[in-house]
C-alpha cells in the first residue's frame, strides 16, 4: 500500500464528468512495407507481447477504509486486472486521415476512467493512411505526471528494429526488484507521520516567504504576475466547460527552434510561449476580443528528483506571459524570455515538497472560484496552460514499425478552456492543443497561426544572420582596404629614398675639386 501525495490526491479532488483528469498521448508508427497490403501487425505485436500481466503503477487501483478512518486514497495492488478491458482495438475506415484519428481520440478522452479498476486505457487504432498505426493510451493524473509517462513510453520501447524476441508493452515495464518494507513498530510510524508534517510545515514557510518576495517584485517591476491575485485578463478560454474537446496537433523542427531561440537569447520554451503567444493573439483578434494586458499561461516545471520512481506527481508551475499584447515577433519573445527567467525564480530555491505544494495551491487558486459559484465573477491566475515535455534524441521503435510522432492530450478545468502542450523528441516538437468547445470554435485556426509566428522568428532569425554576415564582410572588406592603403604607402616610401642618396653622392665630389684649385695657382706664381 502506498498513499498518494497531496499533489496526486489534488488530482482526484479536481475531477468532475465535465473535467476528467486523465493525461494521453497519440503516438504513430510508420509501419515496414510488407504490412502495406495487410493488417496483421497488431495481432503479431500481441502475440509477442505474450504475457501481458501488469506492473506497477498499471496494477494498481485506489483503496481507502472509511471503517478504519483511512479516509486518505492509498494505491493497492489489483489481483484481478481484466486486462481486456483496459487494452482495446479499434480500426478507421482506411485510409483515415489526421482528422479522422483527432475526431474518434477526442471521442475516447471524453469519459472518465474507471475508479473501481486500475486508472488507465489503451488503444491500438488501425486504418491509418500511409500505412501506419496509431496508440493512443490515456492515464490519470493522479498516477503520472507528463514527464513520468515520457520516460515509461521510452522505457518501452527500443532504439532499434526488432523482429524476433522479447517486447515489453507499456503496462509491463520491468521494474527493479525492491526489499519489502519492514512493519513498522508503533514508534516508528509515529516518528515518520511527525516528519512527513514537519516537512509540509517547512514547505508552507519555504512558500509564504516566496509569496512576499512574488510581491515585492510585483512592486517593483508592475507588470509581474503574483500568485496573491491574477494579473489575467478575461478572454473567451475562461468560461465553465462541459465535457465536449476540440483537439489539434503540429510539429515543427526542433534543431531549428534551438538555433531561434540562441540567436535571440531566449530558450526553446521560450519560443514555445511566444509563438502560441501570437496564435493566441490572431485568434482573439478575429473574433474581436484581445485584451489590452497579455494572456497569462501557467508553464508546469517539472521537480522531479533524478533517479527517483517514474510514478506520481512532481510538478511546480509558474506564471509567464504569452506577449499576446506585443505585435512584433521578436520583441515578444524578447519580452516573454525575460518574464520566464524572473518567475522561474520563485520556485528555484525550493525544495522538491515545497514546490509541488506552491503548485497545488497555484491549482487551488484556479478551483475555488468555481467550487464556492463565483466563476464568472473572478479570474484565475492564468488563461491558458503550456506545457513543454522534455524526451529523448534517438529515434526509437516497436518491433519493426518508426515511432513518427507522439501527440500529447492534456487536462483541462473550468475556467482554463485550452492548453498547449509540446513533446521534444529526436529532432521534432510535437504540439497536441486541446480546448473545450465551448471557448474555442475552430482549433486549428490557432495551429495554424502557432506554425506562421513560427516562420516569422525563423526569417527574422535568418534577417538576423544575414546582417551579421554582412557586417562581418564590410569588417573584411574595411581591412583588406587599409591593408592595401598601408602597403601601398610603403612602397612609395621605399621608391623615393634611393633618389635622396644620389644626390648626396653627386654633390660630394664637386665640393672636393673647389678646394684643390688655389693650390696649383700658387705653384705657378712661384716658377
Amino acid at each position: 500500500m502506498k498513499r498518494l501525495s497531496v499533489q496526486d490526491a489534488a488530482f482526484l479532488q479536481a475531477e468532475s464528468i465535465e473535467c476528467p483528469m486523465h493525461i494521453a498521448s497519440v503516438q504513430i508508427f510508420d509501419l515496414p512495407k510488407k504490412y502495406a497490403k495487410r493488417r496483421d501487425f497488431v495481432p503479431i505485436l500481441m502475440k509477442r507481447f505474450g504475457d501481458m500481466s501488469a506492473s506497477p503503477p498499471f496494477n494498481q487501483k485506489l483503496h481507502s477504509d472509511w471503517s478504519k478512518l483511512d479516509v486518505w486514497p492509498s494505491w493497492v495492488e489489483d489481483d484481478k486486472i481484466d486486462l481486456d478491458y483496459h487494452i482495446r482495438f479499434v480500426a478507421l475506415p482506411a485510409p483515415g486521415d489526421k482528422d479522422q484519428l483527432m475526431r474518434l481520440v477526442e471521442r475516447l478522452h471524453e469519459p472518465v476512467l474507471d475508479r473501481n479498476r486500475p486508472l488507465w486505457e489503451l488503444y491500438f487504432i488501425d486504418g491509418l493512411e500511409d500505412n501506419r498505426i496509431a496508440i493512443y493510451f490515456k492515464t490519470h493524473h493522479a498516477l503520472i505526471d507528463g514527464v513520468a509517462g515520457m520516460a515509461l513510453v521510452q522505457t518501452a520501447l527500443s532504439k532499434e528494429k526488432s523482429t524476433s524476441g522479447p517486447l515489453h508493452p507499456i503496462w509491463q515495464i520491468p521494474k527493479k526488484k525492491r526489499p519489502a518494507p519492514d512493519k513498522e513498530s508503533f514508534v516508528a510510524a509515529l516518528r515518520h507521520t511527525m516528519e512527513d508534517a514537519f516537512e509540509q510545515v517547512s514547505s508552507l514557510r519555504q512558500i509564504t516567504g516566496n509569496f512576499l518576495r512574488s510581491e515585492l517584485d510585483k512592486l517593483s517591476h508592475g507588470n509581474m504576475p503574483s500568485l496573491g491575485r491574477s494579473q489575467a485578463p478575461k478572454t473567451p478560454f475562461n468560461v465553465a466547460i462541459t465535457r465536449h474537446r476540440h483537439l489539434d496537433v503540429f510539429s515543427l523542427p526542433l534543431s531549428r527552434t534551438k538555433e531561434i531561440a540562441k540567436d535571440f537569447g531566449a530558450t526553446v520554451n521560450d519560443v514555445v510561449i511566444a509563438i502560441s503567444g501570437a496564435g493566441i493573439r490572431r485568434y482573439l483578434e478575429e473574433v474581436g476580443k484581445l485584451p489590452d494586458k497579455p494572456v497569462l499561461a501557467g508553464v508546469p516545471v517539472s521537480v522531479r528528483p533524478a533517479g527517483a520512481e517514474q510514478e506520481g506527481n512532481n510538478v511546480s508551475i509558474f506564471a509567464a506571459t504569452t506577449g499576446s499584447n506585443i505585435e512584433d515577433p521578436v520583441q515578444r519573445l524578447k519580452a516573454v524570455s525575460i518574464w520566464a527567467a524572473t518567475q522561474k525564480k520563485k520556485i528555484s530555491g525550493l525544495t522538491s515538497t515545497a514546490a509541488q505544494n506552491y503548485a497545488t495551491i497555484f491549482g487551488l487558486s484556479a478551483l475555488i472560484p468555481q467550487l464556492v459559484g463565483a466563476g464568472d465573477f473572478s479570474m484565475p491566475p492564468t488563461n491558458v496552460v503550456i506545457s513543454n515535455v522534455p524526451g529523448w534524441r534517438d529515434p526509437l521503435y516497436l518491433g519493426d514499425a518508426k515511432l513518427a510522432a507522439i501527440f500529447p492530450v492534456s487536462v483541462l478545468i473550468d475556467y482554463q478552456a485550452f492548453n498547449i502542450t509540446v513533446l521534444s523528441r529526436e529532432d521534432s516538437l510535437d504540439f497536441g492543443l486541446i480546448a473545450a468547445h465551448e471557448a474555442i470554435d475552430d482549433l486549428g485556426k490557432i495551429s495554424t497561426y502557432m506554425q506562421e509566428a513560427f516562420a516569422e522568428l525563423d526569417a527574422a532569425s535568418t534577417a538576423l544572420l544575414e546582417e551579421e554576415v554582412a557586417r562581418v564582410r564590410a569588417k573584411v572588406k574595411a581591412r583588406q582596404k587599409k591593408k592595401v592603403t598601408k602597403t601601398t604607402a610603403t612602397t612609395t616610401r621605399k621608391k623615393a629614398a634611393p633618389v635622396k642618396k644620389t644626390t648626396r653622392k653627386k654633390a660630394a665630389p664637386a665640393k672636393k675639386a673647389t678646394r684643390k684649385a688655389p693650390a696649383k695657382a700658387k705653384r705657378k706664381q712661384a716658377t
